[in-house]
């Protein structure tokens, strides 16, 4: 038992920790079950602790920030010549729709562009943490706490 708990730990360090770095530098959690025989209670503190941060992401958006430049096609055009990136830089919201096409909205730089980049970052965050809980679920269904009124010794 204690062997599985250090290897586990030596894959999975330990409960997400809310830190004042962007997002984008805190590591996901680990979305793989852990393995049955994990002690429950350290289970249910990562749950608890995922829980807690889950409740301070703040406001997110689904969907994935692309940044794109492209050449327009007109051969007198400054865009033609090969050492030239081309026109932009364009940034895009990409998403699936209602009906499941992709769709994807053009985003003008400033502030608004500042605040989406916090909100797709705060939506791969939610992904990432929701995987986590999931797999955590599963290793609680797995290993179920005993119940005290099931007798687990034959009687004498």
């Amino acid at each position: 038992m204690e062997e599985i708990r250090r290897a586990w730990t030596a894959v999975n360090p330990g409960p997400a920790v809310l830190t004042t770095r962007p997002l984008s530098e805190v590591p996901l959690p680990d979305t793989r079950v852990p393995p049955r025989g994990m002690d429950l209670d350290a289970l249910a503190r990562e749950r608890a602790a995922l829980l807690d941060e889950l409740a301070r992401l703040g406001p997110f958006r689904r969907g994935t920030l692309v940044t794109r430049w492209r050449r327009c096609g007109k051969p007198r055009c400054v865009c033609a010549r090969d050492d030239h990136p081309g026109h932009g830089p364009q940034h895009l919201l990409v998403r699936a729709g209602p009906d499941g096409r992709t769709r994807s909205t053009n985003i003008r730089p400033g502030p608004a562009l500042t605040r989406l980049r916090a909100q797709v970052e705060a939506w791969r965050r939610f992904r990432a943490i929701t995987a986590r809980l999931a797999g955590i679920g599963e290793a609680l269904c797995y290993n179920p706490r005993p119940d005290p009124k099931i007798r687990t010794t034959p009687r004498s």
